[in-house]
This record gives structure tokens, C-alpha cells and sequence, in this order.
């Protein structure tokens, strides 16, 4: 039950980074974190596309290393295929590191 109110309750706040970083290509219309199950699921509205972009991440971690957290994505699945090829070959398995605070988050 506390996974499912934090999740709520971070979901519009990690909304806002994300389309912050999004807007030279769009917004983020969607996104539904599930931190108990490791899955992320979310909608862009894309700038020059008719239709938004569906992503589902199927299973992530977090990585502690020296005190730093990392996001790593370990399978992951798009409303379109060649966008998932893309993500399989540069995203799957790479780490990115989180802010401080980001970890409580997910």
C-alpha cells in the first residue's frame, strides 16, 4: 500500500522533470510508475507525429555503487517497433545516474 501512495504521489512530480527534458521534442502526456513491480509506463505526444508514443518499461533496477544510485533498464517495449530495436540496442542495460533524491522515487 505505501508503494502505491508514493507512486501517486511522485508520478506528476517526475512528470515535470521529464518534460522538462522532453520539450524540444514534445510532452509527456502519461506516466504511471510502479515501483513495487519495477515498471514504468508512459505516453509522449511527440512534436510531427499524428500519434503518441506508448512506452511500457517492463523491468528496471537501481544501482548502488560509491554511494551513487543508477536507473538501469533491463527490458523494455514501444508502440513502435523500430523505436523498441532503438531502445534494445543503446538503452537496454545502460545506467544512468540518478539525482540524490530521485531514488525515493522509484
Amino acid at each position: 500500500m505505501f508503494n502505491r501512495i508514493k507512486d501517486q504521489a511522485t508520478g506528476p512530480l517526475a512528470g515535470l522533470f521529464f518534460n522538462v527534458l522532453l520539450k524540444p521534442y514534445g510532452t509527456m502526456t502519461h506516466l504511471q510508475i510502479d515501483s513495487k513491480n519495477k515498471t514504468i509506463t508512459c505516453e509522449l505526444d511527440l512534436k510531427g507525429e499524428a500519434t503518441p508514443l506508448k512506452i511500457n518499461c517492463l523491468n528496471y533496477q537501481l544501482v548502488e555503487e560509491e554511494g551513487v544510485t543508477f536507473f538501469e533498464i533491463t527490458k523494455m517495449d514501444t508502440s513502435k517497433e523500430w523505436i523498441t530495436a532503438l531502445c534494445d540496442e543503446y538503452l537496454k542495460h545502460r545506467r544512468f545516474k540518478l539525482p540524490p533524491l530521485a531514488k525515493f522515487a522509484l
